[in-house]
């Protein structure tokens, strides 16, 4: 069989270019030639960099590969011709040009620099996305208005890695994500999110991580669809939820020195997480 009629491959010992351009390494150039590949895995490795011939992979749907949040993996502006391109899994480098790829569903991660622009508002079919705010300049403040036109995002994961809590963005455009089913937010925020994420009518999932906040509050009605909650890593003190609210929540993680109803005592820790 031709290697060139390769649909999958999964990459575990292979071969690297370093780039002249740029020092990183990076998949050697014949990987262009792979021209019906559907599924490409590159596992944790020491790549950082993918070669511009990704572009001839025109039938590519998923690309798999490592990086981490110190060394993501840039990705050349030639990838936005995969126009069938589905599945971006591992942590990738802003920017990199996302026009004609209407067919995305997923970006696994994806690090923003302080100084950059993050605008996917091409990508209207996404349906998850995980974004790692770097620090920012007072020049270039990171918002939400872009995320919240992602009409069909059912999973969204902010890691806010910015010392200065005030730059947080308001998360009102989120309450146009009317189809997200997973949220995960990370900050150091001292604003209570509850107000804004109980009206999302969908939401089952609720993950807060290094929240400053003292009380988060939750009025009847609030939550209608929620079934796991979990606050880690927090300041709050106190839980405020109303009559009423949460009326579906079955998993619950939350510091045992958290004041919250009674009711929510006896609700159970959510499987496969420790708090």
């Amino acid at each position: 069989m031709k290697l060139r009629l390769l649909r999958v491959l999964y990459l575990e010992d292979r071969p690297v270019n370093l780039s002249q351009q740029t020092g990183n390494t990076r998949l050697p150039d014949a990987i262009g030639k792979l021209i019906h590949l559907r599924y490409l895995r590159l596992p944790v490795t020491m790549i950082n960099e993918l070669s511009p011939f990704v572009g001839n992979l025109q039938s590519l749907q998923t690309l798999e590969m490592g990086g981490n949040v110190k060394n993501p993996i840039s990705l050349p502006d030639e990838i936005c011709k995969a126009k069938q391109l589905r599945h971006l899994i591992g942590t990738f480098k802003w920017p990199f040009r996302v026009d004609n790829l209407r067919n995305l569903q997923t970006i696994n991660r994806v690090v923003v620099d302080g100084q950059m622009e993050f605008n996917p508002m091409d990508l209207i079919n996404l349906r998850e996305l995980s974004v790692v705010i770097m620090e920012q300049s007072s020049n270039n403040i990171f918002t939400l208005d872009s995320i919240g036109r992602l009409r069909s995002l059912q999973d969204f994961e902010l890691l806010f890695c910015d010392k200065f809590s005030s730059l947080f963005p308001p998360l009102q455009p989120l309450s146009h994500c009317q189809h997200l089913l997973e949220l995960a937010l990370l900050n150091k925020n001292e604003l209570d999110p509850m107000p804004v994420l109980e009206k999302l009518p969908n939401l089952t999932f609720l993950e807060l991580m290094l929240y400053g906040v003292d009380k988060l509050s939750c009025t009847a009605g609030g939550f209608p669809q929620l079934q796991f909650l979990r606050i880690y890593g927090c300041d709050v003190k106190e839980l405020q939820v109303e009559e009423g609210g949460l009326p579906l929540l079955k998993g619950l993680n939350v510091d045992d020195s958290i004041r919250m109803p009674e009711r929510l005592r006896s609700i159970p820790a959510i499987p496969g997480n420790d708090n």
